[in-house]
């Protein structure tokens, strides 16, 4: 009877050990479901989260593209905007150009009109030439405007000044009587009273350049009497300014 006891004890105990170890496998067996539901929920987030890293690196790459083209897009307007203004730009100064060259060619018609009232005018390679007789001396070695000519010259050095896109070269000139270094000076002196005339009257003096030529480039024998008279003589010549576009105005 003790023997049974002890044996139904045994057994009560090898029951406990297997409740117990039952309980172990079945926690072990709902914490590894945990386990498992919590590693499928991560893989789930991290495939979601490659996912959106998959989709956001396209749509980073569309955004880049689309900006790259947008960029082009806008170098291709800037690049056309460019070349309509500077074709608008070069039209404009086209027609700037046009408009001043028939301001000038009328100006130029009503100044050689003008002009005519004060000697010989002519046409030469270097521009208009007015030449003026020696009589407006007051003698064939003054260097004094005769008091006739002083007055007519005002209006002509009145009409210079109001036609300032012109460049005016005044050369004095005379025969070859005496020694050279005396006409020389005698034909700078007469140049440089025309200047001084000229700019009085409102001509700018960056405008005019005046040259003494003593006795050179005669256009008669000077061993006659007429000869040397024609020989003796001022050409002041008449040049247009070079017409300027307005971008460099």
């Amino acid at each position: 009877r003790d023997s049974m006891f002890t044996l139904g004890g045994g057994d009560a105990q090898i029951r406990l050990t297997q409740v117990s170890a039952q309980r172990d496998i079945e926690q072990l067996r709902a914490e590894l479901t945990r386990e498992q539901r919590a590693r499928e929920l991560a893989e789930r987030d991290a495939a979601t989260a490659n996912e959106q890293v998959r989709e956001q690196r396209l749509e980073l790459a569309r955004l880049r593209d689309e900006l790259q083209t947008v960029r082009a897009e806008s170098e291709t307007a800037k690049i056309n905007l460019a070349r309509l203004e500077g074709a608008k730009s070069a039209e404009d100064d086209r027609r700037n150009s046009e408009a001043r060259e028939q301001q000038r060619r009328a100006s130029e018609a009503n100044l050689r009109q003008a002009l005519g009232k004060y000697g010989t005018l002519r046409d030469t390679s270097r521009g208009l030439q007015l030449l003026l007789p020696e009589a407006i001396w007051a003698g064939p070695r003054a260097a004094t405007l005769s008091s006739r000519a002083a007055a007519s010259l005002e209006p002509l050095a009145a009409l210079l000044a109001t036609n300032p896109d012109y460049q005016i070269l005044i050369e004095s000139y005379t025969d070859s009587r005496g020694d050279e270094v005396t006409l020389q000076q005698l034909t700078q002196e007469r140049a440089r009273q025309l200047s001084d005339r000229f700019q009085a009257a409102g001509v700018e003096a960056n405008r005019i350049q005046a040259n003494g030529m003593g006795a050179s480039n005669p256009l008669a024998n000077n061993n006659t009497v007429a000869g040397r008279a024609k020989n003796r003589r001022i050409e002041i010549i008449i040049v247009p300014m070079p017409v300027r576009s307005a971008a460099n105005q």
